[in-house]
């Protein structure tokens, strides 16, 4: 709903221009959610009878304010990264973790029909998004008066490359990382996707979690890096080492004992998981890499290539997972998966390099 011009926040030198943008994000976030909003409250009906359940009649109209307070967060977050308000950031996450939790055990106790997860999911959206956003008034609300309409519109143009190819590329994202479950889910047991599904997240929590406390201060320090003319090569090269060098121990422990950890803990019927880890753990370590260091991306606006690059790795997925299935073999589809994943996500590093190597003749 932002138009993904939160990613925006980072580049421009003058804090004027991103407090600028800020708004036009907040503003878009919340456009967005109105017109969701018009468009359940008129056509209720129909939404209804295309999904087939009446029980969400009720709960389609928590979807716009689901939409703005996660446009919030997101736009928030970026901003007070701009200014290493990273304590902001992480309290703001935590209240929304905690709002989320506290929610759901008070309503679970009420409701045993999963109203309560959602509600709760919503409640804590609110509390982490409120958070930042008191924060941020008590510290910037002065810079509102410096937002004029003839600047944002200006800015909007500057930065038209992050809604015109970043929102499909999100999308693309989200329907490549869930592909495996989609498509395995049609032609393997349930059992089968479920252990799937288990072993992806116990290796993208930790990992997820690591990436994302540590890529957020990095694209600041990228942007900064392009904005003071300084060569960013020597810092992406020192940063993609140190980063496989402190994953490295950890994705080799679980690829070599994975089954066998599974197995002890679990018993001998979760060793599935722990074979599952080892196809998928390849894919993870560079993944892990390459997602601190993707918004290089961003600094030098080459969101055209990137897109690209992942409408041939959603392609490749899905053509890697069919063929699996044609054999009616679920560790082949999981195989080819894990091996385009990995040539893909090898490539984008070595992307990511060459950016940064000539970042000198791009500013």
């Amino acid at each position: 709903g932002t138009g993904r011009y939160e990613l925006s926040l980072l580049l421009p030198k003058k804090d004027d221009d991103a407090f600028s943008l800020l708004s036009l994000s907040l503003f878009l976030s919340f456009s967005f959610s109105i017109l969701i909003s018009i468009i359940i409250f008129f056509f209720n009906k129909q939404i209804i009878s295309i999904l087939g359940n009446r029980n969400i009649e009720n709960w389609l109209y928590f979807i716009p304010l689901s939409i703005f307070f996660t446009g919030l967060f997101q736009s928030l977050s970026y901003w007070s990264n701009r200014s290493k308000g990273y304590k902001t950031i992480a309290k703001g996450r935590v209240s929304q973790s905690s709002g989320t939790a506290i929610s759901n055990l008070v309503l679970s106790l009420n409701s045993s029909n999963g109203k309560g997860l959602i509600i709760g999911g919503i409640i804590g959206r609110i509390s982490g998004s409120l958070y930042i956003l008191l924060s941020t008034w008590k510290k910037d609300k002065a810079k509102i008066k410096n937002v004029k309409y003839l600047k944002v519109l200006a800015l909007a143009k500057r930065y038209i490359i992050f809604p015109k190819f970043n929102t499909s590329h999100a999308v693309l994202n989200i329907f490549s990382s869930k592909s495996p479950i989609f498509i395995l889910s049609s032609y393997f047991t349930s059992s089968s996707v479920g252990l799937y599904s288990l072993a992806e997240r116990i290796i993208m929590l930790p990992s997820g979690l690591l990436a994302s406390g540590i890529s957020q201060p990095f694209y600041k320090k990228m942007a900064d890096y392009k904005n003071e003319g300084k060569y960013i090569f020597p810092l992406l090269k020192k940063t993609s080492k140190s980063l496989f060098i402190i994953s490295i121990g950890p994705f080799l422990f679980l690829f070599i004992f994975g089954p066998t950890i599974f197995s002890f803990v679990f018993g001998e019927n979760w060793r599935t998981a722990g074979i599952i880890i080892q196809i998928l753990i390849p894919f993870f370590l560079l993944r892990f890499i390459g997602s601190v260091i993707s918004n290089i991306v961003y600094v030098f606006n080459e969101q055209k290539k990137a897109l690209n690059i992942e409408i041939v790795h959603t392609v490749l997925r899905v053509f890697a997972l069919l063929i699996g299935c044609y054999y009616n073999n679920f560790y082949l589809a999981l195989s080819l998966f894990s091996l385009v994943s990995t040539i893909i996500s090898a490539y984008r590093l070595y992307w990511y390099l060459q950016i940064a190597k000539n970042s000198s003749n791009n500013g």
